[in-house]
Parts: structure tokens; C-alpha cells; sequence
């Protein structure tokens, strides 16, 4: 929600909200996604490559029935989009890409460098910000990229704290019109 405020998007407004919702279920479409691949230790193999980016189609896929989330679904199809074109689902490329989608990839970006992974260790924030310079304007959209280093020790704070579950919950009751029971969670 950072770089969205350092972008311009104001607090309390929809689109603040969409953006919220847009981070917590960018990636929901990974649970259709093997857990050996998901978890997979070494190199993917490019079947397996295949595999993982089907998880925006299935996230689309298990949003696009909610009214309340549709806001949210250019984000979910679209945060592996390159700036140059050359991301997919479609190959879309610079501001044919939703905003939404611009910001969620560059933030999305930062936290899988900067978590640990069962294949490696987290970056430092130093090599984080280097790789997401260098693949400024072409992986990435210049000013998200900008932005998210405008407010990096905010950012940093928020990928070192508790990631908590109650925040899915916080998306999907008001698009299911009651509340989200997550085992997941407990």
C-alpha cells in the first residue's frame, strides 16, 4: 500500500481498496498449482515454469464469479506482465498493463527476493533494490519502481512483520457476503 500511496492513490477511496484486495489475492490461483512444484527445491524444469504461470489464469478463474472483486482481477491476471512485453499471460506491455498490475508486480517482486525460499535464502535489501533498478523499465514500470524506493523503510518494516491471515479474510467477506471461515489460517 506504499508504493500506491507514493503513486498517488489516496487513502479510503476505492481504488485504495481494490489495491488492498489486489495484494492480498494476487496469487490465490496458486493453490491450483502442484505443491511439488510450488515447493520444489532445484531448477523448475520449463513444464514446471509452465505450471506455476497458470496460477493467474486459476486465480482469475476462482475470483471472476465475485461482483465485489472485480476490480481486483486485472491484478490478479496481470502482475506477471514485463513492462517490455515480454511477461505473460498476454505480453502486455508499459501502460497497456493495469495499473493495479504494474504496482503488484514490482511489490510482489520485492517480497519473493526478499523471503526465504525452500531453494535459497532471502536477498539483502541492497541486492533486492539492484535487481529491481536494473530491470527498471523493462521488467518493470520506472515510477513503481521509483516509488517503492521512495518509501523503502516502510516497506522493509512490513516484509520483516507478521504476515497475518485474517488479512484474506478482510478481502473476501464483503465479496461473499459473509464471513470467510480459513482453516488455513489457525
Amino acid at each position: 500500500m506504499e508504493i500506491a500511496y507514493h503513486l498517488g492513490v489516496k487513502p479510503g477511496t476505492e481504488e485504495w481498496v481494490n489495491m488492498q484486495r489486489g495484494g492480498l489475492l494476487h496469487d490465490i490461483g496458486k493453490i491450483g498449482i502442484d505443491d511439488e512444484v510450488l515447493k520444489k527445491p532445484g531448477r523448475l524444469t520449463p513444464e514446471e515454469y509452465d505450471h506455476i504461470k497458470e496460477h493467474v489464469e486459476i486465480g482469475h478463474s476462482i475470483l471472476c464469479g465475485l461482483k465485489q472483486l472485480r476490480h481486483v482481477l486485472p491484478g490478479v491476471r496481470h502482475h506477471h506482465e514485463a513492462y517490455s512485453g515480454k511477461g505473460y499471460p498476454h505480453g502486455l506491455r508499459g501502460e497497456d498493463i493495469p495499473f493495479i498490475a504494474r504496482i503488484l508486480a514490482v511489490a510482489d517482486a520485492y517480497d519473493a527476493m526478499a523471503s526465504h525460499r525452500p531453494y535459497r535464502d532471502g536477498l539483502s535489501p541492497e541486492a533486492a533494490e539492484e535487481i529491481l533498478r536494473r530491470g527498471a523499465g523493462d521488467q518493470w514500470d520506472n515510477r513503481v519502481v521509483d516509488a517503492l524506493f521512495q518509501c523503502k523503510a516502510e516497506v522493509e518494516a512490513i516484509s520483516r512483520g507478521p504476515r497475518p491471515c485474517g488479512g484474506y479474510r478482510q478481502a473476501l467477506n464483503p465479496a461473499l457476503g459473509r464471513a470467510v471461515h480459513a482453516p488455513w489460517c489457525r
